[in-house]
């Protein structure tokens, strides 16, 4: 993990929340944090959906 970003989206994939961010206050770490696991969890919305789409 590099950055904050890196580790928002690997939380999102370890089961925490998006409330578990470790960086609080307005600040530019928190925000690349819940960019990451904002889209860890589209990913795999994304991913649910497809599979379903796919089932008859």
């Amino acid at each position: 993990m590099n950055n904050a970003y890196d580790e928002g989206f690997q939380a999102f994939r370890q089961g925490l929340v998006l409330a578990d961010n470790p960086y609080q206050g307005e600040n530019e770490k928190k925000r690349q944090w819940d960019a990451g696991w904002e889209d860890a969890k589209i990913e795999t919305d994304l991913k649910k959906r497809s599979i379903c789409a796919d089932k008859p």
